[in-house]
């Protein structure tokens, strides 16, 4: 069965315990107040679970475009970042397990990728935006995501918060640690869970 945004937001409201199911996701004209909320928050909880590890159906690799009107300083080379990267991973090089060392920032008003290694490819994560390709455990790795971004306006209790991160820490995990597997475990995931969310209703109740 394929998993819809819908699907996801779903499963999301059922983990903060709310009743009732929405039938579509509509920014523009949402019919109740948790499409509303599910509209908003779906694509931040979706994009930030692709950061967190090197997912395998999310991953690329391009030759980097060399920015020509780079004067080299602490780096030999800028490339232009590409349009479609979430978030870049490691350049390759063919040799082994070598890595070379890069850097994220601006040049001449565009971002770029400094690094020293000449024709640099760039091993990356794309935004992957059909939930038709992505396998149940980071499906419900959004689900989580989604549900901690829920909880502030929708349910509002710090003990739910604390069981949803537990739970989203050891689904998270086991997602993690399936990819891994599949990818025949040669790249490491993040070491961070990577979670934020708008806290300022649980201080206000405190």
């Amino acid at each position: 069965m394929t998993t819809s945004k819908v699907d996801i937001c779903n499963l999301a409201l059922m983990r903060i315990g709310h009743s009732k199911r929405i039938s579509a996701l509509s920014s523009t004209a949402p019919a109740s107040q948790a499409e509303a909320y599910c509209a908003e928050f779906y694509d931040y909880a979706r994009q930030e679970a692709l950061r967190l590890a090197p997912w395998s159906f999310a991953t690329a690799e391009k030759t980097l475009a060399l920015l020509s009107s780079y004067e080299p300083t602490q780096w030999t080379y800028a490339y232009s970042y590409p349009s479609d990267c979430l978030k870049a991973r490691r350049l390759l090089t063919g040799a082994g397990n070598d890595e070379p060392a890069f850097s994220i920032g601006y040049y001449d008003g565009q971002k770029v990728i400094k690094t020293n290694q000449a024709e640099a490819i760039l091993e990356y994560t794309i935004d992957v935006d059909d939930p038709s390709l992505y396998d149940p455990s980071f499906a419900s790795v959004i689900a989580w995501r989604l549900a901690i971004q829920l909880i502030g306006p929708m349910a509002r209790k710090r003990e739910l918060l604390e069981i949803i991160m537990d739970a989203y820490r050891i689904d998270l995990s086991d997602a993690m640690a399936q990819n891994t597997n599949e990818d025949g475990g040669q790249r490491a995931v993040d070491d961070s869970d990577g979670v934020a969310y708008n806290a300022d209703w649980l201080e206000a109740r405190n």
